[in-house]
Protein backbone atom coordinates (compact mmCIF):
# COMPACT_ATOMS: atom_id res chain seq x y z
CA UNK A 1 0.00 0.00 0.00
CA UNK A 2 1.53 3.77 -1.27
CA UNK A 3 0.84 5.74 1.92
CA UNK A 4 -0.89 8.89 0.02
CA UNK A 5 -2.22 10.27 -2.81
CA UNK A 6 -2.14 13.96 -3.51
CA UNK A 7 -4.27 15.23 -5.99
CA UNK A 8 -3.14 18.68 -7.40
CA UNK A 9 -3.04 21.15 -10.42
CA UNK A 10 -0.07 21.58 -12.40
CA UNK A 11 0.78 24.74 -10.52
CA UNK A 12 0.33 23.90 -6.98
CA UNK A 13 3.44 23.84 -4.97
CA UNK A 14 2.53 21.53 -1.73
CA UNK A 15 4.90 18.98 -2.67
CA UNK A 16 8.66 21.22 -3.05
CA UNK A 17 9.44 21.00 0.67
CA UNK A 18 8.22 17.52 1.75
CA UNK A 19 10.78 14.95 2.85
CA UNK A 20 11.85 12.88 0.45
CA UNK A 21 11.21 10.09 2.93
CA UNK A 22 7.70 10.59 2.92
CA UNK A 23 5.93 8.23 0.51
CA UNK A 24 3.34 9.40 -1.82
CA UNK A 25 2.17 9.69 -5.42
CA UNK A 26 0.63 12.55 -7.06
CA UNK A 27 -2.34 12.94 -9.57
CA UNK A 28 -2.30 16.11 -11.67
CA UNK A 29 -5.83 17.45 -12.26
CA UNK A 30 -6.36 18.88 -16.15
CA UNK A 31 -6.32 22.64 -15.27
CA UNK A 32 -8.52 23.50 -18.71
CA UNK A 33 -11.45 20.75 -17.98
CA UNK A 34 -14.87 22.35 -17.26
CA UNK A 35 -15.52 20.80 -13.60
CA UNK A 36 -18.67 19.05 -13.43
CA UNK A 37 -20.13 15.99 -11.78
CA UNK A 38 -19.05 13.99 -15.04
CA UNK A 39 -15.04 15.38 -15.09
CA UNK A 40 -14.98 14.56 -11.19
CA UNK A 41 -16.87 11.23 -11.87
CA UNK A 42 -13.60 10.08 -13.63
CA UNK A 43 -11.16 11.49 -11.43
CA UNK A 44 -12.64 9.32 -8.83
CA UNK A 45 -13.14 6.51 -11.02
CA UNK A 46 -9.47 6.58 -12.00
CA UNK A 47 -8.64 6.65 -8.24
CA UNK A 48 -10.78 3.96 -6.97
CA UNK A 49 -9.65 1.19 -9.51
CA UNK A 50 -5.98 2.26 -9.11
CA UNK A 51 -3.80 1.74 -6.08
CA UNK A 52 -4.43 0.82 -2.52
CA UNK A 53 -4.10 4.22 -0.57
CA UNK A 54 -3.79 5.12 3.36
CA UNK A 55 -4.83 8.94 2.78
CA UNK A 56 -5.93 11.40 0.47
CA UNK A 57 -4.85 15.30 -0.11
CA UNK A 58 -7.52 17.28 -2.52
CA UNK A 59 -6.89 20.86 -2.85
CA UNK A 60 -10.23 22.82 -1.58
CA UNK A 61 -10.13 24.93 -4.85
CA UNK A 62 -9.49 24.46 -8.04
CA UNK A 63 -10.95 24.78 -11.47
CA UNK A 64 -11.65 28.36 -13.26
CA UNK A 65 -14.04 29.39 -10.22
CA UNK A 66 -12.04 28.96 -6.73
CA UNK A 67 -14.90 30.09 -5.25
CA UNK A 68 -16.61 27.09 -6.29
CA UNK A 69 -14.66 25.06 -3.50
CA UNK A 70 -14.59 21.56 -5.93
CA UNK A 71 -12.61 20.14 -3.51
CA UNK A 72 -15.96 19.50 -0.89
CA UNK A 73 -17.43 18.29 -3.64
CA UNK A 74 -14.64 15.87 -5.12
CA UNK A 75 -14.45 14.45 -1.44
CA UNK A 76 -17.91 13.78 -1.63
CA UNK A 77 -17.68 11.86 -4.80
CA UNK A 78 -14.85 9.87 -3.61
CA UNK A 79 -17.05 8.65 -0.42
CA UNK A 80 -19.89 8.12 -2.48
CA UNK A 81 -17.63 5.89 -5.41
CA UNK A 82 -17.26 2.28 -4.53
CA UNK A 83 -14.01 1.01 -4.65
CA UNK A 84 -10.70 0.08 -2.61
CA UNK A 85 -10.05 3.97 -1.66
CA UNK A 86 -13.55 4.77 -0.71
CA UNK A 87 -13.15 4.98 3.10
CA UNK A 88 -9.77 6.13 3.53
CA UNK A 89 -8.68 9.26 4.77
CA UNK A 90 -9.16 12.35 3.01
CA UNK A 91 -7.54 15.70 4.08
CA UNK A 92 -8.89 19.08 1.93
CA UNK A 93 -6.13 21.84 1.97
CA UNK A 94 -6.77 25.16 2.11
CA UNK A 95 -6.35 28.86 2.91
CA UNK A 96 -9.58 29.51 3.40
CA UNK A 97 -11.60 29.34 7.44
CA UNK A 98 -14.44 26.94 7.26
CA UNK A 99 -16.77 29.42 8.81
CA UNK A 100 -16.95 30.57 4.82
CA UNK A 101 -17.51 26.91 3.94
CA UNK A 102 -20.94 26.86 5.88
CA UNK A 103 -23.16 27.24 2.88
CA UNK A 104 -21.59 24.80 0.24
CA UNK A 105 -23.92 22.36 -0.96
CA UNK A 106 -21.47 19.70 0.16
CA UNK A 107 -20.22 21.24 3.34
CA UNK A 108 -21.30 18.31 5.47
CA UNK A 109 -18.71 15.71 3.87
CA UNK A 110 -16.51 17.82 6.86
CA UNK A 111 -18.94 16.28 9.09
CA UNK A 112 -18.33 12.78 8.55
CA UNK A 113 -15.36 10.00 9.79
CA UNK A 114 -12.38 10.85 8.11
CA UNK A 115 -12.52 13.86 6.23
CA UNK A 116 -10.68 17.07 7.42
CA UNK A 117 -10.41 20.72 6.52
CA UNK A 118 -6.15 21.04 6.49
CA UNK A 119 -3.84 24.08 6.61
CA UNK A 120 -2.07 24.47 3.54
CA UNK A 121 1.37 23.83 4.50
CA UNK A 122 4.23 20.75 4.12
CA UNK A 123 4.39 20.84 7.45
CA UNK A 124 0.65 19.49 8.29
CA UNK A 125 0.43 17.02 5.10
CA UNK A 126 4.06 15.55 5.83
CA UNK A 127 2.77 14.85 9.43
CA UNK A 128 -0.64 13.47 8.45
CA UNK A 129 1.44 11.49 5.69
CA UNK A 130 4.02 10.07 8.66
CA UNK A 131 0.71 8.83 11.29
CA UNK A 132 -2.26 8.57 9.40
CA UNK A 133 -4.51 5.82 10.53
CA UNK A 134 -7.41 4.55 8.61
CA UNK A 135 -10.40 6.14 10.93
CA UNK A 136 -13.72 4.73 8.43
CA UNK A 137 -15.35 1.45 8.73
CA UNK A 138 -16.75 0.54 5.75
CA UNK A 139 -19.81 -0.72 7.49
CA UNK A 140 -20.04 2.41 8.97
CA UNK A 141 -20.30 4.54 5.49
CA UNK A 142 -23.82 5.08 5.20
CA UNK A 143 -24.75 5.97 8.63
CA UNK A 144 -21.49 8.92 7.67
CA UNK A 145 -23.40 10.09 4.22
CA UNK A 146 -26.49 9.77 5.77
CA UNK A 147 -25.29 13.29 7.55
CA UNK A 148 -25.03 14.94 4.21
CA UNK A 149 -28.03 17.05 2.86
CA UNK A 150 -27.80 16.93 -1.00
CA UNK A 151 -29.95 18.58 -2.98
CA UNK A 152 -32.16 17.35 -6.37
CA UNK A 153 -29.88 18.25 -9.19
CA UNK A 154 -30.57 21.33 -11.02
CA UNK A 155 -31.19 19.13 -14.07
CA UNK A 156 -33.64 17.30 -13.19
CA UNK A 157 -37.33 19.44 -13.11
CA UNK A 158 -39.35 17.88 -10.20
CA UNK A 159 -39.55 15.25 -7.54
CA UNK A 160 -41.25 13.39 -9.93
CA UNK A 161 -38.10 12.38 -12.47
CA UNK A 162 -35.66 11.71 -9.67
CA UNK A 163 -38.43 9.21 -8.15
CA UNK A 164 -38.73 7.92 -11.59
CA UNK A 165 -35.18 7.09 -12.35
CA UNK A 166 -34.47 6.42 -8.97
CA UNK A 167 -37.34 3.37 -8.70
CA UNK A 168 -36.13 2.07 -11.79
CA UNK A 169 -33.02 1.43 -10.55
CA UNK A 170 -34.20 -0.20 -7.48
CA UNK A 171 -36.42 -2.19 -9.14
CA UNK A 172 -34.37 -2.99 -12.32
CA UNK A 173 -31.58 -4.45 -9.82
CA UNK A 174 -33.50 -6.38 -7.49
CA UNK A 175 -35.56 -8.52 -10.15
CA UNK A 176 -32.38 -8.67 -12.55
CA UNK A 177 -33.91 -6.16 -15.45
CA UNK A 178 -32.04 -5.29 -18.05
CA UNK A 179 -32.11 -3.03 -21.15
CA UNK A 180 -29.95 0.11 -23.00
CA UNK A 181 -32.86 1.88 -21.31
CA UNK A 182 -32.01 1.03 -17.98
CA UNK A 183 -28.33 1.09 -18.95
CA UNK A 184 -28.46 4.74 -19.81
CA UNK A 185 -30.40 5.54 -16.53
CA UNK A 186 -27.01 3.57 -14.66
CA UNK A 187 -24.59 5.65 -16.51
CA UNK A 188 -26.52 8.78 -15.70
CA UNK A 189 -26.74 7.66 -12.19
CA UNK A 190 -23.44 6.41 -11.76
CA UNK A 191 -21.70 9.84 -12.48
CA UNK A 192 -24.00 12.06 -10.71
CA UNK A 193 -23.36 12.75 -7.22
CA UNK A 194 -26.68 13.04 -5.82
CA UNK A 195 -27.59 9.40 -7.10
CA UNK A 196 -24.39 8.35 -6.12
CA UNK A 197 -25.24 10.07 -2.65
CA UNK A 198 -28.51 7.99 -2.41
CA UNK A 199 -26.96 4.69 -3.71
CA UNK A 200 -24.56 4.86 -0.74
CA UNK A 201 -26.95 5.64 1.76
CA UNK A 202 -29.78 3.13 0.77
CA UNK A 203 -27.24 0.21 -0.71
CA UNK A 204 -28.86 -2.61 -2.25
CA UNK A 205 -27.65 -6.29 -0.87
CA UNK A 206 -27.88 -9.51 -2.40
CA UNK A 207 -30.52 -10.20 0.25
CA UNK A 208 -32.94 -7.74 -1.41
CA UNK A 209 -33.35 -10.22 -4.31
CA UNK A 210 -36.50 -11.67 -5.18
CA UNK A 211 -36.48 -15.08 -6.07
CA UNK A 212 -38.67 -16.63 -9.38
CA UNK A 213 -40.86 -18.26 -7.57
CA UNK A 214 -42.39 -15.12 -5.76
CA UNK A 215 -42.36 -13.37 -8.63
CA UNK A 216 -44.90 -15.98 -10.11
CA UNK A 217 -48.94 -14.59 -10.76
CA UNK A 218 -51.13 -17.22 -10.17
CA UNK A 219 -53.76 -16.84 -12.61
CA UNK A 220 -55.91 -19.29 -14.83
CA UNK A 221 -56.55 -18.55 -18.06
CA UNK A 222 -55.41 -15.89 -20.66
CA UNK A 223 -55.03 -12.29 -20.02
CA UNK A 224 -54.36 -8.16 -21.52
CA UNK A 225 -52.29 -5.64 -19.63
CA UNK A 226 -51.75 -2.62 -20.99
CA UNK A 227 -49.21 -0.43 -19.28
CA UNK A 228 -50.16 3.37 -19.96
CA UNK A 229 -46.98 6.04 -18.88
CA UNK A 230 -45.21 8.11 -20.28
CA UNK A 231 -42.08 7.41 -19.60
CA UNK A 232 -42.22 3.85 -20.19
CA UNK A 233 -39.68 3.54 -22.39
CA UNK A 234 -37.19 5.08 -19.88
CA UNK A 235 -36.87 1.53 -18.20
CA UNK A 236 -40.34 0.32 -16.69
CA UNK A 237 -41.40 -1.67 -20.23
CA UNK A 238 -38.50 -3.76 -19.90
CA UNK A 239 -39.22 -4.31 -15.56
CA UNK A 240 -42.87 -5.17 -16.58
CA UNK A 241 -41.73 -7.45 -19.44
CA UNK A 242 -39.15 -9.17 -17.01
CA UNK A 243 -42.30 -9.68 -14.75
CA UNK A 244 -45.01 -10.83 -17.15
CA UNK A 245 -43.16 -12.64 -19.67
CA UNK A 246 -39.69 -13.86 -17.63
CA UNK A 247 -41.07 -14.79 -14.81
CA UNK A 248 -44.39 -15.76 -16.02
CA UNK A 249 -46.73 -17.12 -19.09
CA UNK A 250 -50.30 -16.43 -20.77
CA UNK A 251 -50.10 -12.60 -20.26
CA UNK A 252 -50.41 -10.60 -23.50
CA UNK A 253 -49.04 -7.19 -22.14
CA UNK A 254 -48.53 -4.20 -24.46
CA UNK A 255 -47.67 -0.70 -23.56
CA UNK A 256 -48.50 3.37 -24.76
CA UNK A 257 -45.50 5.81 -24.01
CA UNK A 258 -43.97 7.33 -27.65
CA UNK A 259 -47.66 7.60 -28.69
CA UNK A 260 -47.81 10.58 -25.95
CA UNK A 261 -44.93 12.66 -28.01
CA UNK A 262 -46.38 16.10 -28.14
CA UNK A 263 -49.55 15.14 -27.64
CA UNK A 264 -52.70 17.33 -25.98
CA UNK A 265 -54.32 15.62 -22.80
CA UNK A 266 -57.15 15.16 -24.99
CA UNK A 267 -55.34 13.36 -27.40
CA UNK A 268 -53.42 10.93 -24.41
CA UNK A 269 -57.10 10.10 -23.15
CA UNK A 270 -58.65 9.84 -26.38
CA UNK A 271 -55.50 7.03 -27.67
CA UNK A 272 -55.81 5.40 -24.29
CA UNK A 273 -59.59 4.89 -24.46
CA UNK A 274 -59.18 3.64 -27.69
CA UNK A 275 -56.56 1.08 -27.23
CA UNK A 276 -58.34 -0.35 -24.27
CA UNK A 277 -61.79 -0.68 -26.44
CA UNK A 278 -59.54 -2.50 -29.67
CA UNK A 279 -57.22 -4.68 -28.33
CA UNK A 280 -60.45 -5.61 -25.09
CA UNK A 281 -58.33 -5.18 -22.27
CA UNK A 282 -58.40 -6.84 -19.17
CA UNK A 283 -56.15 -4.60 -16.76
CA UNK A 284 -54.54 -1.69 -16.99
CA UNK A 285 -51.44 -0.12 -14.78
CA UNK A 286 -52.10 3.33 -15.25
CA UNK A 287 -49.41 6.53 -14.54
CA UNK A 288 -51.39 9.45 -12.86
CA UNK A 289 -49.19 12.35 -14.36
CA UNK A 290 -49.47 11.91 -18.67
CA UNK A 291 -49.09 14.73 -20.00
CA UNK A 292 -46.63 17.98 -18.72
CA UNK A 293 -49.59 20.19 -17.74
CA UNK A 294 -50.12 17.12 -14.94
CA UNK A 295 -47.16 18.84 -12.70
CA UNK A 296 -48.49 22.35 -12.33
CA UNK A 297 -51.65 21.53 -11.59
CA UNK A 298 -53.37 20.69 -8.23
CA UNK A 299 -57.00 19.57 -9.32
CA UNK A 300 -56.84 16.33 -9.71
CA UNK A 301 -60.08 16.29 -11.91
CA UNK A 302 -57.94 17.99 -14.60
CA UNK A 303 -54.99 15.69 -14.46
CA UNK A 304 -54.45 12.93 -17.27
CA UNK A 305 -54.53 9.88 -15.67
CA UNK A 306 -57.91 10.93 -13.37
CA UNK A 307 -59.32 11.50 -16.60
CA UNK A 308 -58.69 8.13 -17.84
CA UNK A 309 -59.50 6.31 -15.27
CA UNK A 310 -62.99 8.00 -15.08
CA UNK A 311 -63.65 7.06 -18.92
CA UNK A 312 -62.27 3.81 -18.26
CA UNK A 313 -64.86 3.25 -15.69
CA UNK A 314 -67.80 4.80 -17.46
CA UNK A 315 -67.41 2.42 -20.55
CA UNK A 316 -66.66 -0.52 -18.20
CA UNK A 317 -66.86 -0.55 -14.76
CA UNK A 318 -64.93 -4.37 -14.54
CA UNK A 319 -61.98 -3.73 -16.01
CA UNK A 320 -59.08 -3.51 -13.28
CA UNK A 321 -57.52 -0.41 -13.27
CA UNK A 322 -53.92 0.08 -11.12
CA UNK A 323 -52.53 3.03 -10.34
CA UNK A 324 -48.86 3.53 -10.37
CA UNK A 325 -47.60 6.66 -9.79
CA UNK A 326 -44.71 8.53 -7.69
CA UNK A 327 -47.77 10.36 -6.23
CA UNK A 328 -48.14 9.35 -2.48
CA UNK A 329 -50.37 12.50 -1.00
CA UNK A 330 -53.23 10.95 0.79
CA UNK A 331 -56.17 13.25 -0.93
CA UNK A 332 -54.95 12.07 -4.56
CA UNK A 333 -55.04 8.48 -3.49
CA UNK A 334 -58.53 8.59 -1.89
CA UNK A 335 -60.08 10.93 -4.82
CA UNK A 336 -58.52 7.95 -7.54
CA UNK A 337 -60.15 5.21 -4.80
CA UNK A 338 -63.77 7.20 -5.22
CA UNK A 339 -62.85 7.61 -9.27
CA UNK A 340 -62.65 3.21 -9.27
CA UNK A 341 -59.26 2.98 -8.94
CA UNK A 342 -58.79 -0.90 -8.16
CA UNK A 343 -55.30 -0.84 -7.14
CA UNK A 344 -52.24 1.55 -5.97
CA UNK A 345 -48.81 1.37 -6.44
CA UNK A 346 -46.37 3.75 -5.65
CA UNK A 347 -43.45 4.62 -7.39
CA UNK A 348 -40.15 4.66 -4.85
CA UNK A 349 -39.15 8.14 -3.68
CA UNK A 350 -35.77 8.26 -2.49
CA UNK A 351 -37.39 9.16 0.95
CA UNK A 352 -39.33 5.61 1.11
CA UNK A 353 -36.29 4.09 0.58
CA UNK A 354 -34.98 4.62 4.48
CA UNK A 355 -37.33 1.68 5.00
CA UNK A 356 -34.88 -1.17 3.07
CA UNK A 357 -37.45 -3.55 2.53
CA UNK A 358 -39.60 -0.69 0.53
CA UNK A 359 -38.54 -2.34 -2.63
CA UNK A 360 -38.73 -5.71 -2.34
CA UNK A 361 -42.01 -5.40 -0.52
CA UNK A 362 -43.55 -3.04 -3.81
CA UNK A 363 -42.56 -5.19 -6.09
CA UNK A 364 -43.83 -8.09 -4.66
CA UNK A 365 -47.11 -5.89 -4.03
CA UNK A 366 -47.36 -5.26 -7.26
CA UNK A 367 -47.24 -9.11 -7.94
CA UNK A 368 -49.90 -9.82 -5.04
CA UNK A 369 -52.59 -6.77 -7.00
CA UNK A 370 -51.89 -7.77 -10.46
CA UNK A 371 -52.70 -11.08 -9.37
CA UNK A 372 -55.73 -10.54 -7.10
CA UNK A 373 -57.16 -8.20 -9.91
CA UNK A 374 -56.44 -10.58 -12.73
CA UNK A 375 -59.28 -13.11 -10.78
CA UNK A 376 -61.87 -10.07 -10.91
CA UNK A 377 -61.48 -9.07 -14.63
CA UNK A 378 -64.36 -11.58 -15.03
CA UNK A 379 -66.38 -8.52 -14.03
CA UNK A 380 -65.50 -7.05 -17.16
CA UNK A 381 -68.35 -9.40 -18.45
CA UNK A 382 -70.64 -8.30 -15.49
CA UNK A 383 -70.66 -4.76 -16.03
CA UNK A 384 -71.98 -5.12 -20.09
CA UNK A 385 -75.15 -7.52 -18.63
CA UNK A 386 -76.17 -5.25 -15.65
CA UNK A 387 -75.51 -2.43 -17.89
CA UNK A 388 -77.98 -3.82 -20.94
CA UNK A 389 -80.40 -4.86 -17.89
CA UNK A 390 -80.62 -1.45 -16.72
CA UNK A 391 -81.14 0.24 -20.23
CA UNK A 392 -83.80 -1.74 -20.93
CA UNK A 393 -85.42 -1.21 -17.49
CA UNK A 394 -84.71 2.31 -18.46
CA UNK A 395 -86.96 2.36 -21.58
CA UNK A 396 -89.63 0.37 -20.07
CA UNK A 397 -92.69 2.53 -19.80
CA UNK A 398 -94.20 3.41 -16.81
CA UNK A 399 -98.14 2.28 -17.05
CA UNK A 400 -97.51 3.16 -21.18
CA UNK A 401 -97.31 6.87 -20.16
CA UNK A 402 -100.56 7.21 -17.90
CA UNK A 403 -99.70 8.24 -14.64
CA UNK A 404 -101.42 6.60 -11.50
CA UNK A 405 -101.26 3.85 -9.31
CA UNK A 406 -99.85 1.18 -11.62
CA UNK A 407 -97.73 3.09 -12.93
CA UNK A 408 -96.00 4.16 -9.39
CA UNK A 409 -95.63 0.19 -9.00
CA UNK A 410 -93.73 -0.30 -11.83
CA UNK A 411 -91.27 2.52 -10.98
CA UNK A 412 -91.24 0.81 -7.61
CA UNK A 413 -90.71 -2.40 -8.99
CA UNK A 414 -87.94 -1.28 -11.29
CA UNK A 415 -86.14 0.48 -8.66
CA UNK A 416 -86.12 -2.33 -6.65
CA UNK A 417 -84.55 -4.40 -9.54
CA UNK A 418 -81.68 -1.67 -9.92
CA UNK A 419 -80.93 -2.28 -6.15
CA UNK A 420 -80.48 -5.76 -6.37
CA UNK A 421 -78.33 -5.30 -9.07
CA UNK A 422 -76.20 -2.23 -7.76
CA UNK A 423 -75.97 -5.63 -4.67
CA UNK A 424 -74.72 -8.35 -7.43
CA UNK A 425 -71.97 -6.24 -8.84
CA UNK A 426 -71.03 -5.40 -5.08
CA UNK A 427 -70.92 -8.79 -3.79
CA UNK A 428 -68.81 -10.07 -6.89
CA UNK A 429 -66.74 -7.39 -6.21
CA UNK A 430 -65.75 -8.24 -3.26
CA UNK A 431 -65.86 -11.67 -3.47
CA UNK A 432 -62.46 -12.24 -4.84
CA UNK A 433 -60.87 -8.83 -2.33
CA UNK A 434 -58.63 -10.14 0.32
CA UNK A 435 -60.93 -8.57 2.80
CA UNK A 436 -62.54 -12.11 2.59
CA UNK A 437 -59.90 -13.93 5.09
CA UNK A 438 -60.87 -17.61 3.78
CA UNK A 439 -62.60 -19.31 1.04
CA UNK A 440 -66.20 -19.36 3.21
CA UNK A 441 -65.59 -15.52 3.40
CA UNK A 442 -65.48 -15.89 -0.59
CA UNK A 443 -68.32 -17.92 -0.91
CA UNK A 444 -70.46 -16.12 1.07
CA UNK A 445 -70.00 -13.36 -1.57
CA UNK A 446 -70.59 -15.43 -4.09
CA UNK A 447 -73.94 -16.86 -2.52
CA UNK A 448 -74.99 -13.44 -1.00
CA UNK A 449 -75.16 -12.28 -5.51
CA UNK A 450 -76.23 -15.44 -6.41
CA UNK A 451 -79.62 -14.90 -3.90
CA UNK A 452 -79.71 -11.06 -5.05
CA UNK A 453 -80.34 -12.49 -8.73
CA UNK A 454 -82.68 -14.88 -7.81
CA UNK A 455 -84.69 -12.14 -5.87
CA UNK A 456 -84.95 -10.53 -9.50
CA UNK A 457 -86.90 -13.87 -10.25
CA UNK A 458 -89.27 -12.92 -7.26
CA UNK A 459 -89.78 -9.74 -7.65
CA UNK A 460 -90.78 -10.59 -11.93
CA UNK A 461 -93.12 -12.64 -9.83
CA UNK A 462 -94.34 -10.64 -7.47
CA UNK A 463 -94.96 -7.75 -10.31
CA UNK A 464 -96.85 -10.36 -12.66
CA UNK A 465 -98.97 -12.00 -10.22
CA UNK A 466 -101.56 -10.93 -7.86
CA UNK A 467 -101.56 -10.67 -4.30
CA UNK A 468 -101.35 -14.44 -3.70
CA UNK A 469 -99.43 -15.06 -6.52
CA UNK A 470 -102.04 -17.46 -8.00
CA UNK A 471 -102.86 -15.57 -11.19
CA UNK A 472 -101.53 -13.07 -13.80
CA UNK A 473 -102.64 -9.70 -12.93
CA UNK A 474 -102.66 -9.05 -16.58
CA UNK A 475 -105.26 -11.35 -17.92
CA UNK A 476 -106.11 -13.49 -14.88
CA UNK A 477 -104.23 -16.79 -16.31
CA UNK A 478 -104.00 -19.30 -13.44
CA UNK A 479 -100.08 -20.38 -12.41
CA UNK A 480 -99.54 -23.63 -14.09
CA UNK A 481 -97.08 -25.85 -13.65
CA UNK A 482 -94.50 -26.55 -16.59
CA UNK A 483 -93.60 -30.16 -17.80
CA UNK A 484 -90.77 -30.27 -19.29
CA UNK A 485 -90.76 -33.48 -20.86
CA UNK A 486 -94.13 -33.12 -22.57
CA UNK A 487 -93.40 -29.48 -22.76
CA UNK A 488 -97.08 -28.78 -21.90
CA UNK A 489 -98.50 -26.58 -18.86
CA UNK A 490 -100.94 -28.61 -16.40
CA UNK A 491 -103.47 -26.61 -14.26
CA UNK A 492 -102.14 -26.45 -10.34
CA UNK A 493 -104.61 -28.13 -7.69
CA UNK A 494 -103.21 -25.94 -4.76
CA UNK A 495 -103.22 -22.74 -4.02
CA UNK A 496 -99.75 -22.52 -3.24
CA UNK A 497 -97.45 -22.36 -6.89
CA UNK A 498 -94.13 -22.69 -6.62
CA UNK A 499 -91.52 -20.14 -7.86
CA UNK A 500 -90.80 -21.98 -10.53
CA UNK A 501 -94.32 -22.23 -12.07
CA UNK A 502 -94.86 -18.48 -11.47
CA UNK A 503 -91.92 -17.80 -13.59
CA UNK A 504 -92.36 -20.37 -16.04
CA UNK A 505 -95.69 -19.63 -16.78
CA UNK A 506 -95.33 -15.51 -16.71
CA UNK A 507 -92.15 -16.66 -19.51
CA UNK A 508 -94.98 -17.92 -21.71
CA UNK A 509 -97.80 -15.99 -21.35
CA UNK A 510 -96.39 -12.43 -20.03
CA UNK A 511 -93.69 -12.61 -21.68
CA UNK A 512 -94.58 -14.02 -24.74
CA UNK A 513 -91.71 -16.68 -25.90
CA UNK A 514 -91.29 -19.99 -25.61
CA UNK A 515 -90.43 -21.59 -22.17
CA UNK A 516 -88.40 -24.41 -22.57
CA UNK A 517 -85.02 -23.07 -23.05
CA UNK A 518 -86.03 -20.80 -20.44
CA UNK A 519 -86.88 -23.85 -18.14
CA UNK A 520 -83.36 -25.65 -18.67
CA UNK A 521 -81.26 -23.10 -17.89
CA UNK A 522 -83.19 -22.30 -14.72
CA UNK A 523 -83.54 -25.90 -13.45
CA UNK A 524 -80.38 -25.98 -11.86
CA UNK A 525 -80.25 -22.67 -10.71
CA UNK A 526 -83.58 -23.21 -8.78
CA UNK A 527 -81.90 -25.97 -7.40
CA UNK A 528 -78.67 -23.95 -6.30
CA UNK A 529 -80.74 -21.38 -4.60
CA UNK A 530 -82.59 -24.10 -2.54
CA UNK A 531 -79.70 -25.76 -1.72
CA UNK A 532 -78.25 -22.07 -0.28
CA UNK A 533 -81.12 -21.45 1.51
CA UNK A 534 -82.70 -25.08 2.68
CA UNK A 535 -80.56 -27.42 2.27
CA UNK A 536 -81.20 -31.00 3.61
CA UNK A 537 -77.77 -31.77 4.96
CA UNK A 538 -74.22 -30.34 5.31
CA UNK A 539 -73.21 -31.74 2.90
CA UNK A 540 -75.87 -30.50 0.22
CA UNK A 541 -75.38 -26.83 1.27
CA UNK A 542 -74.22 -24.69 -2.03
CA UNK A 543 -71.17 -22.66 -2.74
CA UNK A 544 -71.58 -21.20 -5.61
CA UNK A 545 -68.93 -19.77 -8.14
CA UNK A 546 -68.26 -16.94 -10.30
CA UNK A 547 -69.08 -18.66 -12.96
CA UNK A 548 -72.41 -19.84 -12.18
CA UNK A 549 -73.16 -15.99 -11.22
CA UNK A 550 -72.41 -14.95 -14.30
CA UNK A 551 -74.77 -17.47 -15.63
CA UNK A 552 -77.00 -16.77 -14.20
CA UNK A 553 -77.06 -13.33 -14.33
CA UNK A 554 -76.67 -13.66 -18.48
CA UNK A 555 -80.15 -15.52 -18.19
CA UNK A 556 -81.59 -12.71 -16.13
CA UNK A 557 -80.62 -10.71 -18.46
CA UNK A 558 -82.43 -12.51 -21.50
CA UNK A 559 -85.80 -12.62 -19.48
CA UNK A 560 -85.97 -8.72 -18.23
CA UNK A 561 -85.23 -7.74 -21.75
CA UNK A 562 -88.70 -9.21 -22.60
CA UNK A 563 -90.49 -7.28 -20.16
CA UNK A 564 -91.90 -4.36 -21.84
Amino acid sequence: MINSLIIREEHTLIEKNLSGSVDYETLYLNEDFEISDTFLNGVVKDLMNSRDYSSIFIPLCFGPITSDFNGLRLATHIRCSPGINQNKNIYIFSFVEIDQLINQECFDILKTKGVQLVKYNFYTIQEIIDKSVIELVLDNLPSEIKKLNLQIPNNYEDNHSIANEWAIYRWSQIIGASDINIEKINEIQNSNLYFKYLKTIYPISKSDTIENNKLKINFEGNSKILYIDDEADKGWREIFETIFYDKNENIDFSYLDNEFNEKTKEEIINISLKTIKDEDIDLVILDFRLHKDDFDNNEIETITGYQILKKIKEYNKGIQVIIFSATNKIWNLQALQEAGADGFIVKESPENSNNPNFTKQSILRLVKTIENRLNMIFLKNVFPIIEKINLHLNKVPNNNGEPGLDGLMKIKFKNEIFIQLDIIYDCLEKSSLKISTTIEDEHSYFNLSFISIFKIIELINDFYTDEKGIVLKSNKTKIQSYNQNENSFNEIPTQHPTTRDKIYTIIKFELNDEPKKYVTKLNPFIKFRNNITHPKTLKEYKKTTKEENLAFLELMGDLIEKIN
